[in-house]
């Protein structure tokens, strides 16, 4: 399954979210469906690789069966340990 966390404000630096998966191809697969190629993905933590995401890119993930959840909720679920 592929997530994506509610739009958040980071000031400067912009509005944006994360979007992870279970899986990193399952991560690939999505980046390229919605435009994004997967070489720009975040992995300084080997546990969370993920993309940041502005609002349209979200809304794109969203329609390509992406599941809105909190980061928090994902990881209390303990999605870092799957």
């Amino acid at each position: 399954m592929v997530y994506v966390d509610p739009i958040f404000d980071y000031g400067i630096k912009g509005n944006w979210c994360h979007m992870w998966a279970d899986t990193e191809k399952e991560l690939d697969e999505m980046a390229l469906k919605i435009g994004l190629n997967p070489n720009w993905k975040q992995k300084k933590n080997r546990k969370f690789i993920h993309f940041d995401l502005r609002q349209s890119k979200r809304i794109l993930a969203i329609q390509n069966g992406a599941f809105s959840k909190s980061l928090r909720e994902w990881i209390k679920e303990g999605g870092l340990n799957k």
